[in-house]
Protein backbone atom coordinates (compact mmCIF):
# COMPACT_ATOMS: atom_id res chain seq x y z
CA UNK A 1 0.00 0.00 0.00
CA UNK A 2 1.63 3.35 -1.14
CA UNK A 3 1.31 6.14 0.78
CA UNK A 4 -1.47 7.62 -0.92
CA UNK A 5 -3.77 4.97 -0.81
CA UNK A 6 -6.72 5.29 2.11
CA UNK A 7 -9.89 4.40 1.69
CA UNK A 8 -12.76 7.03 2.13
CA UNK A 9 -15.92 5.21 4.41
CA UNK A 10 -18.15 7.69 3.72
CA UNK A 11 -18.96 11.75 3.80
CA UNK A 12 -21.77 13.92 4.81
CA UNK A 13 -22.11 17.57 5.52
CA UNK A 14 -19.82 18.09 8.47
CA UNK A 15 -17.78 14.92 8.19
CA UNK A 16 -15.44 13.31 5.98
CA UNK A 17 -14.27 9.57 7.66
CA UNK A 18 -11.38 7.33 6.23
CA UNK A 19 -9.21 4.50 7.03
CA UNK A 20 -5.53 4.35 6.25
CA UNK A 21 -3.79 0.81 7.39
CA UNK A 22 -4.61 0.60 10.94
CA UNK A 23 -5.84 4.32 11.16
CA UNK A 24 -8.93 6.40 11.44
CA UNK A 25 -9.23 9.68 10.01
CA UNK A 26 -12.20 11.92 10.50
CA UNK A 27 -11.96 15.49 8.60
CA UNK A 28 -14.42 17.42 10.08
CA UNK A 29 -16.00 21.03 8.67
CA UNK A 30 -19.21 20.75 10.38
CA UNK A 31 -21.48 20.15 13.69
CA UNK A 32 -20.78 17.12 15.74
CA UNK A 33 -23.94 14.97 16.27
CA UNK A 34 -24.77 11.65 18.21
CA UNK A 35 -25.73 10.22 14.81
CA UNK A 36 -22.10 10.39 13.59
CA UNK A 37 -20.40 9.70 17.14
CA UNK A 38 -22.59 6.59 16.38
CA UNK A 39 -20.88 5.65 13.37
CA UNK A 40 -17.35 6.85 13.98
CA UNK A 41 -17.27 4.18 16.61
CA UNK A 42 -18.91 1.54 15.08
CA UNK A 43 -16.12 1.72 12.19
CA UNK A 44 -13.33 2.54 14.71
CA UNK A 45 -14.69 -0.84 16.35
CA UNK A 46 -14.26 -2.71 13.22
CA UNK A 47 -10.91 -0.93 12.73
CA UNK A 48 -9.52 -2.32 15.63
CA UNK A 49 -11.25 -6.42 14.98
CA UNK A 50 -8.89 -5.95 11.71
CA UNK A 51 -6.06 -4.73 13.66
CA UNK A 52 -5.77 -6.21 17.15
CA UNK A 53 -2.38 -4.36 17.98
CA UNK A 54 -3.78 -1.04 17.90
CA UNK A 55 -5.52 1.65 16.09
CA UNK A 56 -4.99 5.50 15.79
CA UNK A 57 -7.13 8.37 15.33
CA UNK A 58 -6.61 11.55 14.08
CA UNK A 59 -8.76 14.05 13.56
CA UNK A 60 -8.23 17.16 11.42
CA UNK A 61 -10.45 19.64 12.02
CA UNK A 62 -11.22 22.38 9.23
CA UNK A 63 -11.85 25.76 9.35
CA UNK A 64 -16.14 25.16 10.10
CA UNK A 65 -15.19 22.93 12.27
CA UNK A 66 -17.90 23.04 15.68
CA UNK A 67 -16.67 21.72 18.49
CA UNK A 68 -19.04 19.42 20.53
CA UNK A 69 -21.42 20.33 23.48
CA UNK A 70 -21.36 19.07 26.58
CA UNK A 71 -23.29 16.20 26.34
CA UNK A 72 -21.34 14.96 23.50
CA UNK A 73 -18.29 15.50 24.84
CA UNK A 74 -19.15 12.83 27.37
CA UNK A 75 -20.82 10.49 24.84
CA UNK A 76 -17.08 10.65 23.07
CA UNK A 77 -15.15 10.17 26.21
CA UNK A 78 -17.65 7.29 26.92
CA UNK A 79 -17.07 5.38 23.46
CA UNK A 80 -13.39 6.27 23.51
CA UNK A 81 -13.47 4.17 27.03
CA UNK A 82 -14.67 1.88 25.25
CA UNK A 83 -12.74 1.50 22.34
CA UNK A 84 -9.59 2.00 24.72
CA UNK A 85 -7.88 -1.65 24.57
CA UNK A 86 -7.76 -1.55 20.92
CA UNK A 87 -7.67 2.27 20.20
CA UNK A 88 -4.42 3.06 21.11
CA UNK A 89 -4.27 7.14 20.54
CA UNK A 90 -5.70 10.35 19.35
CA UNK A 91 -4.23 13.30 17.80
CA UNK A 92 -6.31 16.65 16.83
CA UNK A 93 -5.15 18.39 14.06
CA UNK A 94 -6.66 22.58 13.69
CA UNK A 95 -5.84 22.52 10.56
CA UNK A 96 -5.41 26.80 9.60
CA UNK A 97 -3.80 29.79 10.80
CA UNK A 98 -4.50 32.74 12.55
CA UNK A 99 -6.74 33.57 15.38
CA UNK A 100 -9.64 31.16 14.65
CA UNK A 101 -7.39 28.13 14.46
CA UNK A 102 -5.48 29.24 17.74
CA UNK A 103 -8.87 29.72 19.62
CA UNK A 104 -9.66 26.06 18.46
CA UNK A 105 -6.38 24.50 19.22
CA UNK A 106 -6.53 26.23 22.56
CA UNK A 107 -10.18 24.47 22.86
CA UNK A 108 -9.30 20.94 22.01
CA UNK A 109 -6.76 21.01 24.21
CA UNK A 110 -8.78 21.86 27.19
CA UNK A 111 -11.36 19.12 26.18
CA UNK A 112 -8.72 16.67 25.85
CA UNK A 113 -7.28 17.68 29.52
CA UNK A 114 -10.57 17.50 31.34
CA UNK A 115 -10.88 14.22 31.72
CA UNK A 116 -8.20 11.08 32.23
CA UNK A 117 -8.04 8.52 29.48
CA UNK A 118 -6.63 5.04 29.02
CA UNK A 119 -6.18 6.51 25.18
CA UNK A 120 -2.64 9.15 24.83
CA UNK A 121 -4.18 12.30 23.30
CA UNK A 122 -2.73 15.59 21.63
CA UNK A 123 -4.11 18.38 19.63
CA UNK A 124 -1.59 19.60 16.77
CA UNK A 125 -1.15 22.09 14.52
CA UNK A 126 0.58 20.69 11.63
CA UNK A 127 -0.27 17.81 9.37
CA UNK A 128 3.43 16.71 10.14
CA UNK A 129 3.59 17.56 13.69
CA UNK A 130 0.24 14.87 13.94
CA UNK A 131 1.89 12.07 11.78
CA UNK A 132 5.14 12.30 13.71
CA UNK A 133 3.40 11.93 17.13
CA UNK A 134 1.12 8.79 15.82
CA UNK A 135 3.62 7.31 14.56
CA UNK A 136 5.23 7.00 17.47
CA UNK A 137 2.56 6.26 19.23
CA UNK A 138 0.89 3.74 16.97
CA UNK A 139 3.05 1.52 14.88
CA UNK A 140 1.65 1.24 10.86
CA UNK A 141 0.38 -2.13 10.04
CA UNK A 142 2.72 -1.62 6.65
CA UNK A 143 6.20 1.04 6.74
CA UNK A 144 5.25 4.12 6.32
CA UNK A 145 7.10 7.75 6.63
CA UNK A 146 5.94 10.49 8.63
CA UNK A 147 6.24 12.42 5.60
CA UNK A 148 3.54 10.07 3.61
CA UNK A 149 1.66 10.23 6.35
CA UNK A 150 1.09 13.76 6.86
CA UNK A 151 0.81 13.39 3.12
CA UNK A 152 -2.31 11.61 3.23
CA UNK A 153 -4.15 13.60 5.93
CA UNK A 154 -3.54 16.78 3.63
CA UNK A 155 -5.46 14.69 1.09
CA UNK A 156 -7.98 13.68 2.67
CA UNK A 157 -8.30 17.39 3.87
CA UNK A 158 -8.33 18.27 0.07
CA UNK A 159 -10.53 15.82 -0.58
CA UNK A 160 -13.41 16.77 1.77
CA UNK A 161 -13.26 20.40 0.43
CA UNK A 162 -13.65 19.13 -2.79
CA UNK A 163 -16.16 16.82 -2.25
CA UNK A 164 -18.33 19.51 -0.55
CA UNK A 165 -17.64 22.67 -2.43
CA UNK A 166 -20.74 23.47 -4.96
CA UNK A 167 -20.40 22.47 -8.60
CA UNK A 168 -19.21 24.95 -10.97
CA UNK A 169 -21.68 26.65 -13.07
CA UNK A 170 -21.71 27.86 -16.46
CA UNK A 171 -22.70 31.45 -16.55
CA UNK A 172 -23.83 33.50 -19.72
Amino acid sequence: MSSQQFEILGQDQALLRAKYQNFYVMVWYGEVSLERLKLIKQEIARLIERFPKGVGVVSVLDKDAQPPDKHLRQVVAQDQDELAPGMKALTVVVDGMGFWASSLIIIATSILQSRKSRIRQNALRTFNAAATWILAEVPPSEPTSTTGFARVLEALRDEARERRSPPMTATG
